[in-house]
């Protein structure tokens, strides 16, 4: 739905960078369904980076253009790119919060991770409840080894979503619990991750959360496996 919308904008005016930003952003999320077949997401990875080039073509000073293929770059593995962008991102748009706890999230896939803390906590300053941010926050505390820290930060972004069930933070919560020994409490979220999304599975994770380091990736990987999610 959302993607017919921001396609009626663009029909509109064909002219305007937040529709093609808006339709990459839907086109990314569509693409990171766990129905979706490696072939199908592929494709709609690619068109959203299409979609989020024209944003920035039509307009350089418009943030979330940059955002959006900060974004597609992320999840086809061009992190170089994809910090770049992002940086772009938050030339043009300085004030939104967002796009600066973007780049903290993108730093903590290319093992920066203490500055991505620092830079989601400055995002926190400045929208202290906006809830992506306390997600972020625990990803890149995992990723520092700060595992405890990571739990408190992803439980209480779970507590503020009144308990839904999103496999991205919860993937996080479950491979932080298993860092810090609560292997337990981690086969238990995962049940509910499967209860909530039965088709998901360490791959689609993975997916997700592109990590540049191989090492990481595996480690995350396995972190998931041990807690029993489906490879």
């Amino acid at each position: 739905a959302a993607f017919e919308s921001f396609n009626k904008a663009i029909e509109i005016d064909p002219k305007f960078a937040g529709g093609y930003a808006g339709a990459s952003i839907a086109t990314i999320l569509a693409s990171s369904d766990s129905t979706k077949t490696p072939e199908t997401a592929k494709a709609g990875l690619a068109e959203a980076q299409r979609l989020a080039q024209k944003a920035v073509e039509l307009d350089p000073d418009f943030g979330p253009g940059w955002g959006s293929l900060a974004e597609a770059y992320l999840r086809t593995g061009q992190h170089d790119e994809s910090l770049q962008a992002i940086e772009k991102a938050i030339q043009a748009a300085p004030g939104d919060s967002l796009m600066r706890a973007n780049f903290g999230r993108y730093l903590g896939y290319v093992g920066r991770a203490q500055e991505g803390i620092k830079q989601v906590r400055q995002a926190m300053r400045m929208s202290p409840d906006s809830l992506p941010l306390l997600y972020f926050l625990g990803l890149n505390q995992r990723s520092a080894g700060q595992f405890d820290a990571a739990v408190e930060s992803l439980i209480e972004h779970r507590k503020r979503l009144s308990g839904r069930i999103l496999p991205a933070p919860t993937t996080q919560l479950i491979a932080a619990y298993v860092e810090a020994g609560h292997v337990d409490k981690a086969r238990e979220t995962v049940a509910l991750l499967l209860k909530a999304a039965p088709k998901f599975s360490a791959r689609k994770a993975a997916k997700i959360h592109l990590y540049k380091d191989v090492k990481e990736q595996q480690a995350f990987g396995d972190a998931l496996r041990t807690a029993g999610l489906p490879d």
